[in-house]
């Protein structure tokens, strides 16, 4: 019986679909239940690492039953594993296993471990490898300073792109319509500190200090407070596969700017690989 009123109805919330090249897949060969399935891993945070049934629902706007459907799956195949003691799940070893096979497939993470190390003793920063996946930065490898107030960011953890010294160093080289496309040509972008970029236009002119400059760096970018400075790794025909960054509080103090970054261009052409091999 219509009462007058009409009932919402609400998309379920899931991982945009995109692919590395930029290109659109072809919707119609996309699995809905393991994309639904895939959008349920990606819940896991370092700031939420455990979630109930009735938040996952909730996040994902999806129906209580389909949620459980999604749950007991994953968790029947080791990806998720629940708590006996609240109810609560949170990512299995199956998931761990994914990604000790994704790194150690790449050169790129083999040839960065001495390096990056040695450049955390020098530098006394934190030092870290990444990636691009779509908006994100994915973070391959870190080493830790002895200082425990250079930031908390664990191998695994996904940034915004925009918002990391890592992730302008990965986008160094990309065009306007490239960035249009990455960011799905939205207008505004997310703000975490008083120099984050707030819209595209504001990223491509940053970028193009940074192409000008050769090199990232970055005070209270993501984090007040933290000195970070990043630089591209360049694979075949220059094309960037990685980033490696030095991040710490009170790294760019004293004049310590070009110090960081001849140790960073040093690490850098120790990981790149020449395109002769």
């Amino acid at each position: 019986m219509d009462n007058g009123t009409e009932k919402k109805i609400t998309k379920p919330q899931l991982l945009p679909i995109s692919r590395d090249d930029g290109r659109l897949p072809n919707a119609s060969y996309i699995v809905p239940a393991l994309h639904r399935g895939l959008t349920v891993l990606t819940l896991f945070r370092r700031d939420r690492p455990r979630l109930s049934l009735a938040e996952i629902s909730s996040i994902l706007h999806l129906p209580r039953a389909t949620a459980f459907r999604l749950i007991y799956t994953l968790e029947s195949l080791g990806f998720l594993k629940k708590s006996s003691d609240d109810e609560r799940y949170e990512l299995g070893t199956a998931v761990l296993s994914l990604g000790y096979s994704l790194f150690s497939s790449m050169d790129v993470v083999d040839r960065a471990e001495g390096p990056l190390r040695r450049l955390r003793d020098q530098t006394q920063g934190s030092t870290h490898l990444a990636k691009r996946e779509g908006r994100n930065v994915v973070y391959l490898m870190r080493f830790a300073s002895a200082d425990a107030m250079t930031g908390n960011v664990q191998v695994g953890a996904r940034l915004p792109v925009h918002a990391t010294t890592l992730g302008r160093a990965l986008l160094i080289d990309s065009s306007y319509e490239e960035l249009r496309a990455i960011f799905e040509e939205d207008e505004t972008l997310p703000v975490f500190t008083r120099t984050t970029a707030r819209s595209l236009d504001e990223l491509a002119e940053q970028l193009r200090e940074d192409r000008d400059r050769g090199y990232v760096v970055g005070q209270s970018i993501y984090e007040n407070g933290l000195d970070s400075m990043a630089v591209p790794i360049r694979g075949e025909g220059g094309k960037i596969v990685a980033a490696i960054s030095v991040v710490g509080f009170g790294l760019l103090n004293g004049g310590q700017e070009q110090v960081l970054l001849k140790a960073l261009l040093s690490t850098a052409q120790e990981i790149e690989i020449p395109d002769s091999l």
